[in-house]
């Protein structure tokens, strides 16, 4: 259990730094966890995999890996995990165009989030389904969400996917003929972008 687990350490790191090269690491963690029947362990490989799957844009695998996470998440009812299988599924089935099943999965786990008080993920939860109405090119539900979510994002100091969204939400303005929106939040974004370069230089 302890090797499982310095190879999923592994397979981390490699994550942040390139995350192809952690496969193999998290490939090797689960035969591990398979042999132990710990199903904790496997909740969360499956779910490090159907990660990685949705970075490779396998989207076959991805879908596979993330349900087989959702399920043992289920059986051990653990929550949070549950939640990230959701998203996890969602951004699969995003990736694959099947957006009815991702705002369904994207949703459950919104729910489940706003249940437990997990600010974070409901800020992720909701700029995420912003997204997926972006692609649909529903774009006023996008807005809105994309909105919400970029507010509570800035409420708790999280970083993570703004700019992205906020280059989702121009374009949406931009679609739905709201230039002057538009082009203020691209003077933010370009203020954002330069004070990222500056920090990596400095």
């Amino acid at each position: 259990k302890k090797m499982a687990g310095v190879l999923n350490n592994i397979g981390n790191v490699y994550y942040f730094l390139s995350r192809f090269e952690s496969e193999p690491y998290y490939l090797q963690a689960l035969e591990i966890y398979k042999k132990l029947k710990d199903k904790e362990g496997l909740a969360k490989q499956y779910g490090n995999l159907g990660l990685i799957y949705i970075y490779k844009k396998d989207t076959a695998k991805a879908i596979e890996y993330s349900l087989k996470s959702l399920e043992y998440n289920l059986e051990l009812k653990d929550n949070t995990g549950v939640a990230t299988s959701y998203v996890n599924l969602g951004y699969a089935y995003e990736l694959a165009g099947y957006y009815t099943l991702a705002l369904e999965n994207v949703k459950r786990s919104l729910e489940l989030r706003e249940k437990s008080g997990d600010k974070k993920g409901v800020a992720t939860s909701t700029m995420i389904l912003g997204e997926i109405h972006s692609k649909m090119k529903d774009y006023n539900n996008a807005i809105v969400l994309l909105e919400k979510g970029l507010a509570l994002a800035k409420e708790i100091d999280l970083n993570i996917f703004t700019l992205i969204d906020m280059e989702t939400l121009s374009r949406a303005y931009y679609a739905t003929g709201r230039f002057d929106d538009a082009q203020k939040l691209d003077k933010q974004i370009e203020t954002m972008i330069d004070s990222t370069d500056e920090k990596k230089f400095s």
